[in-house]
């Protein structure tokens, strides 16, 4: 791999060296079709498939092959996927699915969003599995005192607990999970003799200390669970207890004269007595040695109160008060009510009633009246009574109840409410480019006026039929109501977005536990699904929300089978190209143009972006523009885009000879301060115009542009940039002034979470417009604070000058920081970073031969600011390529014989074979020979051939699999061929005599 080295020596020396690249032979760059998409066809329900545990079986299953997973386009190589399952919120990984064979299990419910991933690009597709169960997968016992403190219930398995709790009053509910079952089903029993409990409702009392055991049946979708929860069960702090309650006090409903209870002390009881002359008889019948039975007669049933004295063991315990009092009654039911006046029962579903007394354990008799249908009676024992509800809507229930002598009349209001198995958003179905997040607009555009308008969120809900939801249903919470909120209006969802920013909606069900949220990016600006609207978003400097794949222009074609033709004159389809695209001043350098008296020269552009961009994974191409080709693969005359500036360039007899490339045309521009790109597709071409049988042509991006040029500070979220002669180009801001200030022209960029790929040389291409120029120095030394000049330029020394505040202060212009990115398919490097030419052909200096005194060529040499790239986290360079598809033609524009300019024929397969041929041992490594062939990965190169004071930051890179080379143009010197010696002894004057650098990617 060192001996890549030797490659680029020849590769790019000339190659890069020359700073880059115009057409005229279109040679072959193939690479292999990469994936473009992949899309799981069979959406369910607009993206959700909705699965029952209580129904899922063998029967009933679903299997990767229901979901008819496709991969485009069909010839791409590796078509090969990946399954993952998140949360669809938080995205984070799930573990209770998974994939058994051919189809998908489950051993918990919830929401989990299924993502198709190629391994090719990183395409995904996704649908939301939204798994519910209409039956329990399983209970779990909680046991509450009369504080409602809940028990610690320990647990030895899934059927059996125990706790430790004093005597006394108790509740246990049997919790099914998951908690919104329709009709849930249980009842409770127990054998002990020292628990008094309610078989329906669940509330007991621990009469006196001992073990005892309650069991809780219910159906759960494995079958019947018994559920056995052990009670040890003793006094708490008093030495002794009636009915497990540790006071003397008693409570006795009005009209009896007689009661019983159960007596409890601390020590062996050998005697108990009353003393009250109201009391007149008690009997004694001990339980164990330390419980009785005890049966208290009162002289008259018609008494309020009375006091009397307890002895146990001869010892008085003191004196307490037996109050009798009126018997109160309430409807309850088994479950719980929203407040203390009305009750809420599920639409068709039927609920457990029960009329409570207070005191407890009195002999009654009731009857049930309903004000309407809504409600019907279902069943009525003795001691319960259960109510179907029929209609949603109101009704009153009506219990009379006969105890003694006295009619007692209950009465609540009964509200039949909406049943909900299941909540959920459909947008969480869908996965959004390489973010993943959805972004929403605040408005549109309509008659070139912008108007508010509210997303209608595509809610989903599961339960009765034809369910009207409403306000009533649902609390919605807003993570930030400043950003956005919702409401239910019109049995949906609906968004006002307010400002930008990331929120959450939450949609709480009111009568359950259930809920479901939407996480989404709220941006205040306008939703684009037309080029007209990103246009309007330009000149109006708006923020941007793409809804829609968008091809800027017009397609100017007619398809006539497998060619076109044009649909206006030549001069028409000028016209309206350059309606398209409009124009900015170069802003490198220009001196070439002024020494032969010709103005600035000026670039075209298709679109800026002169706020943020939100692209929900939409794509942005100019294929309409860019795409000017025959059938031949010429360019028609009419292009707008058809070759970036010259840097230099020679003519003979009023033809052009050959020229080196300065600035290009640039698709997508962003020069505004601290604009951002977020998850959005661009392209200069579509994918399928590079398509060429089997694999893509990265030739036809001779004349494909700038994808993206930025010039000004920047970030680069989640993007994906491809198809063009370069990609993507930071080159510093626009400016007038010849006083250069770093600290006001400093630009930053940062590429985060990418991909980038398809460039016919570089893909990144980093650099500054500002030089250092001399006429006694064709290229000057920058120097330190102590007027010293650095002396570590293109070296792999001059990386430590990253930490050296001065130089950045003073010098540095442009900072890009690529973070999880990847780099595919370039032409020549993934990275290219520029300096300045500094050869004397650029001065017109008087020693050379007039052969190298062109016209124009001079006060050109120079030393460029320096500019810093910082790789950072997990960049990946998928440029593997053959030795024998490097292919030069487009670095320097040629049409000559002259002898005196043969050596810019370039022929970089040449120059890399003479490379490792002249001296074996050095070079050995400069290409790995893999499955037969010799291959290369590069993926960063300094070039220029005057001073490099930039910077490679490689500091937080977490792949250190690379080398570092350096490289002179001189080594060709030596070749036999003349047309590389040719190039080893003359590129020096015109690119410099300083070194290249390089980093290679070892290949496994």
């Amino acid at each position: 791999m060192k001996k890549l080295l030797s490659t680029l020596i020849v590769l790019i020396p000339l190659v890069l060296i020359i700073a880059l690249f115009a057409v005229t032979n279109t040679a072959n760059i193939s690479k292999d079709i990469a994936v473009t998409n992949i899309v799981i066809l069979n959406q369910g329900d607009e993206g959700v498939f909705d699965i029952d545990l209580a129904n899922y079986n063998s029967t009933n299953l679903l299997y990767i092959e229901d979901l008819q997973i496709e991969v485009y386009p069909k010839k791409a190589k590796n078509k090969n996927y990946n399954f993952s399952f998140c949360d669809p919120i938080t995205l984070d990984k799930v573990d209770f699915v998974k994939i058994v064979d051919d189809h998908f299990e489950f051993s918990d419910i919830g929401q989990v969003k299924l993502i198709v991933t190629t391994e090719d690009g990183q395409f995904s597709s996704s649908v939301l599995l939204n798994i519910t169960s209409s039956m329990p997968l399983r209970a779990t016992p909680i046991i509450k005192n009369s504080a409602l403190d809940e028990i610690e219930l320990h647990k030895i398995d899934d059927n059996n607990y125990y706790a430790y709790c004093p005597t006394g009053n108790y509740t246990i509910s049997s919790l099914a999970y998951p908690s919104n079952i329709k009709n849930y089903n249980y009842s409770f029993s127990s054998s002990s003799e020292n628990i008094e409990l309610n078989s329906h409702f669940g509330d007991f009392t621990i009469l006196y200390s001992g073990e005892s055991t309650i069991t809780c049946k219910t159906e759960t979708i494995s079958g019947e669970q018994n559920i056995n929860v052990t009670l040890y069960s003793s006094l708490n702090t008093s030495d002794f207890a009636i009915n497990g309650i540790e006071s003397g006090e008693l409570v006795i409903p009005k009209g009896n004269n007689t009661y019983s209870f159960y007596l409890e002390s601390s020590t062996n009881i050998e005697s108990i007595h009353f003393a009250s002359s109201q009391i007149t008889n008690y009997d004694i019948n001990k339980i164990n040695d330390k419980v009785a039975l005890v049966s208290l007669d009162f002289e008259s049933s018609e008494l309020d109160q009375i006091a009397y004295e307890l002895y146990i063991n001869g010892i008085s315990k003191g004196i307490f008060n037996a109050t009798f009092v009126e018997v109160d009654f309430e409807i309850i039911t088994s479950k719980q009510s929203i407040d203390s006046t009305d009750y809420y029962q599920f639409n068709d579903s039927v609920l457990k009633y029960a009329i409570s007394s207070n005191p407890k354990h009195i002999d009654y008799s009731y009857t049930i009246e309903l004000s309407n249908d809504n409600f019907e009676i279902s069943s009525k024992q003795d001691n319960y009574f259960v109510l179907k509800a029929n209609n949603n809507g109101d009704c009153i229930l009506k219990v009379v109840v006969q105890y003694k002598n006295t009619t007692y009349i209950l009465e609540k209001n009964l509200h039949s409410i909406n049943y909900f198995s299941s909540i959920a958003f459909k947008e969480n179905a869908t996965t959004y480019g390489l973010q993943n997040k959805l972004a929403i607009a605040s408005s549109i555009v309509q008659d070139n006026q912008i108007n508010d308008v509210n997303y209608t969120s595509k809610f989903s809900f599961k339960g009765n039929d034809n369910l009207e939801i409403s306000s009533n249903d649902f609390t919605i919470i807003s993570t930030d109501d400043n950003i956005a909120s919702a409401s239910i209006q019109s049995n949906s969802l609906v968004i006002k977005v307010k400002e930008t920013g990331i929120v959450t909606i939450k949609v709480k069900w009111n009568f359950g536990d259930l809920e479901t949220a939407l996480s989404f990016i709220a941006v205040k600006g306008i939703t684009a699904s037309t080029y007209k609207d990103l246009v309007f978003a330009q000149d109006n400097n708006l923020q941007i929300v793409l809804n829609n794949d968008i091809s800027l222009g017009e397609y100017l074609f007619e398809d006539n089978g497998n060619s076109r033709s044009a649909k206006y004159s030549n001069q028409e389809m000028l016209q309206k190209l350059r309606n398209e695209t409009r124009e900015i001043k170069t802003t490198y350098d220009w001196t070439y143009y002024k020494n032969l008296g010709i103005s600035q020269p000026s670039v075209r552009y298709c679109l800026e972006f002169t706020n943020n961009v939100y692209g929900n994974g939409y794509t942005i191409d100019a294929d309409n523009i860019t795409n000017m080709f025959d059938s031949t693969g010429n360019l028609y005359s009419y292009a707008v885009f058809n070759g970036p500036l010259d840097f230099v360039a020679t003519s003979s007899d009023g033809i052009k000879i050959a020229s080196v490339k300065a600035q290009d045309n640039i698709v997508f521009l962003v020069r505004n301060k601290n604009v951002s790109l977020n998850n959005v597709v661009l392209k200069s071409f579509k994918d399928s115009t590079l398509y060429e049988d089997d694999s893509i042509n990265l030739s036809l991006l001779n004349y494909a542009g700038t994808t993206l040029e930025v010039m000004n500070n920047t970030n680069i979220n989640y993007c994906r940039i491809s198809n063009g002669r370069t990609v993507l180009r930071a080159f510093g801001k626009e400016t007038n002034s010849e006083i250069i200030n770093p600290n006001t022209e400093r630009m930053k960029v940062g590429i985060n979470n990418s991909i980038l790929s398809n460039a016919r040389e570089f893909i990144l291409k980093v650099g500054t417009n500002r030089f250092l120029k001399s006429t006694s120095n064709l290229a000057p030394s920058l120097y330190d604070q102590n007027a010293n000049p650095y002396t570590c330029n293109n070296s792999l020394e001059n990386d430590k000058l990253v930490s050296d505040s001065y130089f950045y202060n003073n010098y540095v212009l442009t900072d890009v920081t690529v973070n999880n990115t990847t780099f595919k398919n370039s032409g020549l490097f993934c990275i290219g970073i520029d300096s300045h030419f500094a050869g004397a052909m650029l001065n017109g200096d008087e020693s050379l031969s007039s052969a190298f005194r062109l016209e124009g060529w001079k006060d050109l040499a120079g030393t460029s600011y320096p500019a810093i790239v910082r790789l950072q986290g997990n960049v990946l360079f998928d440029d593997e390529k053959e030795v024998e598809s490097i292919d030069s033609s487009t670095l320097i524009e040629t049409n000559t014989s002259k002898e005196s300019l043969s050596f810019l024929n370039l022929d970089i397969k040449s120059m890399i074979k003479y490379a490792k041929n002249s001296d074996l041992e050095k070079y050995a490594d400069l290409f790995v020979e893999k499955d037969g062939k010799n291959l290369i990965n590069p993926a960063v190169a300094f070039y220029g051939g005057g001073k490099n004071y930039s910077i490679i930051d490689l500091t937080d890179l977490n792949n250190k699999n690379y080398n570092h080379y350096n490289i002179n143009l001189s080594i060709l010197e030596n070749a036999e061929d003349n047309n590389l010696s040719s190039q080893g002894r003359y590129l020096p004057l015109a690119a410099g005599v300083e070194d290249f650098r390089f980093i290679m990617i070892n290949i496994d």
